[in-house]
């Protein structure tokens, strides 16, 4: 192991150098006295309150990692909220002291605790850990369903740390932990806060979700590692500064689900190798790990040290770990593979996404690799809709460069056809998807993973602006008249199912652009009243370049006209009025 490890039982006992750098916090660096300091002043306060449960919820890993050991070491329980909604955080705080937090944030009826206080007691008598009781509990991410809570012993999370750092210590000595993904969750709680803080280790206390934002703070340290989500990689290939980037920082973890292949082989061209990729879960913690090196066997998981896996009868992963939450360390996963030999495997479809549409099934997992290798399709993700006649698939899909370039000039018909056709070979009638989303990127949470519950917004409606706005070419704008011009795409999501042998753009989402302008003029908070006048002269479709004018007058009037050199399509008046803001 690396030298200077400690076990997360005996960190605080044992304790390191107090000039010893442990993280950067507001673009400074925090030392060992400060960070213990820091907790002793908020365990304070939580002793205070007995043990018991706390919600922990921090944006900032370094403000988390206070939290934690605060509660650790008078007897509490972590509870870690998968996102920082209210609603979540109202939920998760039922059965809890409060929740631990920055100090800005506020939940109504929650007992609010600051996890960095500014005065207190500056030390303590700390306490080594017992191993074998529950200090954690985190949730599943929900992407199948409903989260369920699963809980953690320090002997899980100790072990697991201690099995990374005899796995790849060696690599990472001297360089500092920067992450795209959240410590809220089990992959990045351990590769950014517990395992550094074991290692004696630097890590970054702010969540790096941009290319840009990488580069900026990557500049600044000598050297450093990554931990990140196949979603953010695949953000990183293209970015211009990669050289950059790739001069101070290696290796890079991800987790969350597989890199792909172009993504691999471009991260191994620019950092000298691809990423080590972790496959794992919550319940189980880290099972496998693989390095997409360009050879034959690239596809196949390597078991860590300690971790044994087969395949149940039904042909899914089963695991026996120490890092396994349940008492007798075995869980079984819902992702089917083929076991080797020599104790390595390869992972196919989820079979817990194998759905039903009218009296056939089909995984969409599958579907969604199938759809992937159309050369339009960079990303794609499916799920099943309520249609109206029955539950149909809707895909939500990424277009690569060549895709971007054949929707407006082959037109969205056209291009949903030609992936119609591409899923033929292998599905017919009622199981190809009926509703189309085109889109920049999908729905991610803070893992880089996509849930069931945001991947049904991108569906909820036809209005959404994700869906429905135009693209802005040019725009002018003074204190009481806008001029834009716009261009109307042919991914609007208000054309699935508008028309489908001539595709039109309708009046309610023209109105909507409309409305868009009256917030920039009038404020946020407006609403309409009603309209006035209002004309559709002409057919509006998809691939045309308009002009909007809109100006307000007294009395909170928004006269608008909508038009090109040949024609106007739409004009009316908007009245206004204040307060909530109901769109078009």
């Amino acid at each position: 192991m690396t030298l200077g490890f400690i076990p997360l039982r005996s960190l605080l006992t044992r304790g390191r150098p107090p000039g010893t750098p442990v993280a950067i916090h507001a673009g400074r660096t925090v030392d060992w006295a400060t960070f213990t300091a820091d907790v002793a002043r908020l365990s304070a306060i939580v002793d205070g309150r007995g043990p018991g449960r706390w919600l922990l919820y921090t944006e900032d890993t370094y403000a988390f990692a206070v939290a934690l050991m605060a509660v650790w070491q008078s007897g509490g329980v972590g509870v870690l909220a998968p996102n920082g909604q209210p609603g979540t955080l109202a939920e998760l705080s039922a059965g809890t002291h409060g929740l631990i937090t920055e100090h800005d944030r506020t939940i109504a009826r929650v007992d609010v605790v600051a996890a960095l206080q500014p005065s207190g007691p500056m030390s303590r008598s700390w306490t080594v850990l017992d191993r074998e009781s529950p200090r954690l509990e985190l949730f599943t991410s929900g992407s199948t369903g409903a989260r369920k809570a699963v809980p953690k012993t320090i002997a899980n999370l100790e072990d697991e740390v201690a099995g990374l750092d005899r796995q790849w210590g060696s690599l990472l000595h001297g360089r500092e932990a920067f992450g795209t993904v959240s410590h809220q969750h089990i992959y990045g709680l351990l590769f950014r806060v517990l395992w550094p803080l074991a290692a004696g280790r630097m890590f970054c206390g702010e969540t790096l979700l941009q290319p840009e934002e990488m580069a900026a703070a990557m500049a600044s340290a000598s050297a450093c590692f990554l931990v990140a989500s196949p979603a953010h990689l695949s953000r990183l290939k293209g970015f211009a500064g990669l050289a950059r980037i790739a001069a101070h920082c290696r290796p890079i973890f991800s987790s969350g689900g597989p890199v792909d292949r172009a993504t691999a082989a471009a991260l191994r061209d620019a950092f000298k190798a691809s990423p080590f990729e972790i496959f794992g879960s919550t319940e189980t913690g880290g099972v496998a790990w693989r390095q997409q090196d360009g050879t034959a066997d690239a596809e196949m998981w390597t078991p860590f040290s300690r971790v044994a896996v087969d395949a149940d009868p039904e042909g899914l992963l089963r695991v026996r770990s120490p890092f396994v939450s349940a008492a007798d360390g075995v869980f079984t996963l819902a992702d089917r593979v083929d076991t080797q030999s020599d104790g390595r495997f390869t992972a196919g479809p989820r079979g817990d996404r194998t759905v039903k549409v009218g009296d056939k099934r089909v995984s969409l997992p599958e579907m969604e690799a199938v759809l992937a290798e159309h050369a339009l399709v960079s990303q794609a993700a499916l799920l099943v809709l309520d249609h109206g006649t029955g539950p149909r698939i809707g895909a939500a899909v990424v277009p690569t460069p060549a895709g971007r370039q054949a929707l407006p000039r082959q037109g969205r018909r056209a291009v949903t056809q030609s992936l119609t056709q591409h899923l033929q070979r292998y599905w017919t009638g009622i199981l190809l998807p009926r509703v189309w989303r085109f889109v920049n990127r999908l729905p991610e949470d803070a893992q880089g993973k996509i849930t069931e519950a945001a991947l049904q917004a991108v569906f909820a409606s036809a209005f959404d602006p994700a869906v429905a706005s135009a693209e802005v070419v040019d725009e002018a704008v003074s204190d009481s008249a806008v001029r834009q011009t716009l261009r109307v795409p042919d991914t609007l999501g208000c054309l699935d199912g508008h028309f489908a042998e001539l595709a039109v753009v309708p009046g309610v989402a023209q109105l909507q652009w409309v409305m868009e302008v009256a917030r920039a003029l009038a404020g946020p908070d407006v609403a309409l009243e009603r309209i006035e006048a209002l004309k559709f002269k002409s057919i509006l479709r998809p691939g045309e370049v308009v002009h909007l004018r809109a100006e307000l007058s007294p009395g909170r009037r928004l006269h608008f006209r909508i038009d090109n050199e040949r024609t106007v399509f739409s004009s009316g008046c908007c009245v206004l009025a204040a307060g909530p803001a109901d769109g078009a």
